[in-house]
């Protein structure tokens, strides 16, 4: 069941790119965020109201925390909020969370086809965060270092990827690895953000998180 909503946002995403030609990304959002929704209600066998409560408001943390570091170009948080968000709340609740944060951000910083791409790079720093921290809690030291790298190399990558799949009409290799390398610099910089952000209140944040998760159980 987990692996079901990035499996058909990505199909979504790349009909998106392909067959619409990126004309349609407005439906292909809010077609994510319907698909989200579905694993949140099959797997409680109904509606469970704080578990998408807390997910909605840590999809608004997120955004509001893009959007309140704007001026600093990648220097974000929004990357932080995920990840807490998706080892606190499990690999689909990690996965919503960073969906919903760059759709809402996005009503900011503006919509367009590259918002599809957003939605499922943020979505799989969540997803991932999830799986590789369903069982253990890191130090601050591991959570920051990991934090870079999964900023920069998980959305800084897909993020970039998409660039080629909405500029170029057959790229070639050499247009790939350009568009990389162009990228690497803004990567850098945001999971450098994230590695900020995770090592001064990281651990503070998935305590705080795991306490409501404890309380109200509705962990992931």
């Amino acid at each position: 069941m987990k692996y079901i909503v990035p499996i058909i946002t990505v199909l979504l995403v790349v009909a998106g790119s392909i067959i619409f030609e990126d004309r349609r990304y407005y439906f292909i959002s809010l077609a994510i965020v319907i698909a989200m929704l579905a694993p949140m209600i099959l797997r409680f066998e109904g509606v469970n109201v704080r578990y998408m409560v807390l997910v909605a408001a840590l999809g608004a943390l997120a955004a509001v925390s893009r959007a309140a570091f704007a001026p600093l170009e990648q220097f974000k948080p929004i990357a932080s909020v995920v990840i807490v968000s998706g080892i606190c709340l499990g690999a689909e609740g990690g996965f919503a969370v960073g969906a919903l944060g760059m759709f809402a951000s996005n009503m900011y910083f503006s919509q367009g086809p590259w918002t599809p791409w957003q939605m499922l790079a943020m979505g799989m720093v969540g997803f991932i965060s999830g799986l590789v921290f369903h069982r253990y809690r890191p130090n601050r030291i591991v959570l920051a270092i990991y934090g870079l790298v999964v900023t920069a190399v998980i959305y800084g990558v897909i993020v970039d990827l998409s660039t080629v799949v909405m500029t170029y009409d057959k790229p070639t290799l050499g247009q790939v690895i350009t568009t990389l390398a162009m990228g690497f610099y803004f990567n850098v910089i945001h999971g450098l953000s994230s590695f900020v952000f995770l090592l001064i209140i990281g651990n503070r944040f998935i305590k705080r998180l795991d306490r409501l998760v404890i309380k109200y159980g509705i962990g992931g």
